[in-house]
């Protein structure tokens, strides 16, 4: 194998990349403990009108939202929020 410093950029970028799936198979995956609307947002999928999300955040069974600072944007529990479309999904499949 040749020497490090006298790979070409492809042949780095490959060893970069190959090192970055290693690392990244040993390091468990560790989930967000709050989302905010553009998390919730890419949750329910792309072409949802804004209007959409607006009536589903205030529908009394949605999970209560949390601000982490006076002035920072609203945010939600992942777990509850996973929890009330788990839910959701179920009600539509019965």
């Amino acid at each position: 194998m040749a020497n490090a410093l006298h790979l070409n950029d492809r042949d780095k970028q490959a060893l970069a990349a190959s090192i970055a799936d290693i690392v990244m198979r040993r390091i468990p995956r560790i989930e967000p403990y709050f989302v905010t609307r553009e998390d919730i947002e890419f949750m329910l999928g792309d072409g949802l009108e804004a209007s959409f999300i607006d009536d589903l955040l205030k529908e009394p069974a949605f999970p209560k939202p949390f601000r982490l600072s006076s002035d920072g944007e609203s945010t939600w529990k992942r777990t509850e929020v996973i929890e009330f479309f788990d839910q959701r999904f179920k009600e539509a499949a019965c």
